[in-house]
């Protein structure tokens, strides 16, 4: 869903990264199988469309947020390249962030740094014919 938003919603020109990729990551750590069913899948898309459509910027940054904690458990190896890829995503929005509004990249700097610390420590457990591979 990329759009041209207003001023109040502009934080949705941030939106496709995280909506075209993060609902399989987030249905495989929920569900704990690295290939979760259509329906997991398809329940997340709903889920991230839901705030999409009927939240605010607060709500979108919570839902980030979730998914962001979400990769941080503890996850079998099978599910780490699912947690890699919530935590990368995650972190380049916030990021991006830094020059689209300073004031929400203000407010996302504590997950940004906790997801730099998570993106090192999972990439660093990467098995070594894995790397580059994303």
């Amino acid at each position: 869903m990329w759009c041209q938003a207003s001023p109040g919603r502009a934080w949705l020109r941030l939106v496709p990264e995280p909506e075209r990729l993060l609902p399989r990551a987030v249905a495989a750590l929920r569900t704990g199988t690295p290939e979760p069913s259509r329906r997991a899948v398809e329940t997340e898309h709903r889920r991230f469309q839901a705030v999409l459509v009927h939240e605010t910027q607060p709500g979108w940054l919570a839902l980030l947020s979730d998914v962001a904690r979400l990769a941080a458990h503890p996850v079998p190896a099978a599910l780490q390249p699912d947690a890699l890829l919530a935590a990368e995503v995650v972190r380049d929005h916030h990021r991006l962030l830094i020059e689209q509004s300073p004031a929400l990249a203000w407010r996302t700097r504590r997950d940004r740094a906790r997801l730099e610390q998570l993106v090192r420590r999972l990439r660093a457990a990467e098995p070594a014919t894995a790397l580059g591979s994303h």
